[in-house]
């Protein structure tokens, strides 16, 4: 007898999954209930997931088109400063943004704020989105844009341009710093209920970290830091490298945005205001750092006849071409 109800609630439980799959209410439990997991509808999950991955491709391929500067190209540029035009004041910058992340250290409070809207959890677009985002992504960025601004101080003709690029990458790191230092600040006092741990007013949230979006705000810092950097580059043969730059980070912000709400970790509030303190914080740190104009890297004319004049540059790091 035992065995026999066994069985039937096996057959039960499985052709409840099948309904719920194709059931346009199975988000909601198709009973008006909050599923436990996104497992509960497989396939609304994977559709949602191939979106952010085609998103994510075609921002890609749409970057590789924007980049088609050829190698030996020649432009005038620039590339930041030191903060306040001196090392001393990069020293006190780089210390007071790595400082700005003891608001960690702050107690979480627990508000009882509630999400936009309930939404269960999704564990594979939740680590997508740790890639696009958070550390994972700030690192991909941090690589992405040395590589970048490295090949375009090499078409502006700045001498040794795998050297000056640390300067960016400078900037974007204290963004980032800075960033994370006030979205923990934020997270701390708000004591927003994330959308997955939301189960109504009356039970408690375990979660209540939810606004803003820290994932959001790491990428919209450089996004920030790097519109400034290309509102100071003239328009010439090495501005799609820059601006490709400022795309990239843009695309991967949106992105992540989008897995973090689809993963039921944020609202779109969240998003959007951690979208707004990562691209002032990276405005800010950004203007901190002057503007240098780049000199052109030394000309050694080779003696011979005017016809067969050349000229060599100083050997560089990293060159649009990709040699190295």
């Amino acid at each position: 007898m035992n065995a026999r109800k066994r069985t039937f609630a096996h057959f039960s439980a499985s052709a409840r999954r099948a309904r719920s799959v194709d059931d346009p209410g199975c988000r909601h439990g198709g009973d008006g209930t909050i599923p436990p997991s996104a497992a509960d509808c497989p396939r609304a999950s994977r559709r949602r997931t191939r979106r952010a991955l085609s998103l994510l491709v075609a921002a890609t391929l749409a970057i590789a088109a924007l980049v088609s500067a050829p190698a030996d190209a020649r432009a005038d540029g620039s590339y930041p400063d030191f903060a306040f035009g001196a090392w001393q004041g990069e020293i006190a910058l780089g210390a007071f943004t790595a400082a700005a992340n003891f608001t960690y250290l702050v107690p979480q409070s627990k508000n009882q704020w509630a999400p936009r809207a309930p939404r269960p959890f999704d564990s594979l677009t939740s680590r997508w989105s740790d890639l696009t985002g958070a550390v994972g992504g700030a690192m991909i960025q941090l690589g992405i844009g040395y590589a970048l601004e490295s090949a375009y101080l090499d078409v502006a003709g700045a001498d040794l341009p795998g050297v000056l690029a640390l300067r960016q990458s400078g900037v974007e790191a204290e963004a980032l710093l800075l960033t994370s230092g006030i979205t923990a600040l934020i997270k701390r006092v708000s004591g927003r209920c994330r959308p997955r741990e939301y189960r109504g007013p009356d039970e408690p949230c375990v979660e209540c970290d939810s606004f803003p979006s820290g994932h959001t705000s790491a990428i919209a810092a450089f996004s920030g830091a790097r519109f400034v950097r290309l509102a100071f580059t003239p328009l010439n043969e090495a501005f799609p490298i820059r601006l490709s730059s400022f795309v990239v980070s843009e695309a991967a912000m949106g992105v992540t945005g989008l897995l973090r709400i689809l993963s039921g970790s944020h609202s779109w509030d969240d998003v959007t205001v951690g979208a707004i303190v990562g691209h002032a914080t990276g405005v800010t740190i950004a203007l901190m750092h002057w503007n240098e104009s780049i000199d052109p890297a030394p000309e050694v004319f080779v003696p011979g006849p005017p016809t067969e004049r050349s000229s060599l540059r100083a050997p560089v790091l990293f060159t649009w071409g990709g040699a190295f």
